[in-house]
């Protein structure tokens, strides 16, 4: 399977585009530096990998990850 892109400036004519990867750092660079409570909807509800790989990161950070179609 291809890797999950994020267009992070989809009301733009030109694309920025974030891997799973890079945008799994920057969700971890906030609950460093902001008293981040949960995340909601991180990822797209088919990238498992990410999911997983967020998930792992912050377990014991008292900072839920929140998938209302993932979970439904």
């Amino acid at each position: 399977e291809a890797t999950k892109q994020y267009n992070m400036t989809f009301k733009s004519s030109t694309a920025t585009l974030l891997t799973s990867a890079q945008l799994e750092q920057i969700y971890l660079g906030w609950a460093q530096n902001f008293p981040i409570v949960s995340f909601e909807d991180p990822f797209e509800q088919d990238d498992f990998e990410a999911w997983t790989s967020l998930t792992a990161k912050l377990e014991g950070k008292g900072i839920q990850v929140v998938g209302d179609d993932l979970t439904v």
